[in-house]
């Protein structure tokens, strides 16, 4: 904890003096440091943190948090604490936008927590997602796919370690044909099926798919992104949590979904199985 607290330092001590423009010397006087110690703050070979009042005088000058520079906050002081939100009237369907791409892509070889509102998004064969997206004036389903196709070439190569949860209730609903799946045909969910069961099986165990009982828990499509950042949708907007505070709570409550989940990634299997006997597949 303490080396990952000095490199986060010098990461942001650098993006201070870079942001500013500034040269070495000219942000150690702004700081009222001496050149040699900022020299020695950023030394590769230093792991040690500054002395408290070195630290106190950059953040002083910069107007940053010391939770910030040593990476206890994600939040730059000036930023408000309450989450970042995104409405339509920035992007029209900013559950499915480029900033997830991004955030995906920036937490490669890290934990990434999932909970979907319907299947999981990289399990989805290109049928599923031209009937879910086809009707979405701003959204291409071409588009859609090509980015579930993106998503599971990463999960194939075993580049993040990702979770997903979400009820046994939503997967028998697709399964029967319910709700916004009763359109879709009988053919294109056996398809699903055995899809899901062939990609689960080859992505296992960097892909966990987790399934509770909605009567017991519940949760809002969430994204977690590492321990960096954390997103829930609300459908018109998806709110964007950066403080650490608020990244742990959230990870605390996915988790508990996991603890009390009634099929864990060795018995969908089985579940889905029994499922495709009782509705005659």
């Amino acid at each position: 904890m303490i080396d990952e607290s000095i490199e986060t330092f010098k990461r942001r001590l650098r993006q201070l003096i870079d942001e500013n423009s500034m040269s070495m010397s000219a942000f150690a006087r702004f700081c009222e440091l001496d050149r040699s110690t900022l020299s020695q703050i950023l030394s590769p070979h230093n792991y040690r943190l500054p002395r408290l009042e070195n630290t106190l005088l950059i953040a002083s000058k910069m107007n940053v948090s010391i939770d910030w520079l040593i990476g206890l906050s994600n939040n730059r002081p000036g930023v408000d604490d309450l989450p970042l939100q995104i409405t339509k009237n920035e992007n029209e369907n900013p559950g499915f936008d480029d900033h997830l791409d991004v955030w995906f892509e920036e937490s490669l070889g890290q934990k990434v927590r999932y909970s979907p509102s319907t299947l999981p998004e990289l399990l989805k064969t290109k049928a599923v997602n031209t009937y879910e997206f086809k009707d979405f004036e701003k959204l291409d389903h071409k588009e859609r796919i090509a980015r579930t196709k993106k998503r599971l070439g990463y999960q194939k190569k075993g580049e993040t370690d990702l979770e997903v949860c979400n009820s046994f209730q939503a997967v028998e609903g697709f399964i029967k044909g319910e709700g916004v799946w009763k359109n879709l045909s009988k053919r294109n969910r056996l398809e699903q099926v055995d899809y899901i069961i062939e990609i689960s099986r080859e992505l296992y165990p960097s892909f966990r798919w987790y399934l509770y009982d909605i009567k017991n828990n519940y949760s809002v499509p969430l994204y977690i992104y590492g321990r960096k950042r954390a997103c829930v949708f609300t459908g018109e907007s998806y709110f964007v949590f950066t403080q650490t505070d608020h990244i742990k709570t959230l990870i605390s409550s996915f988790d508990n979904l996991i603890r009390n989940a009634v099929f864990g990634p060795t018995q969908i299997e089985k579940f889905l199985f029994k499922l495709r006997k009782d509705n005659l597949f």
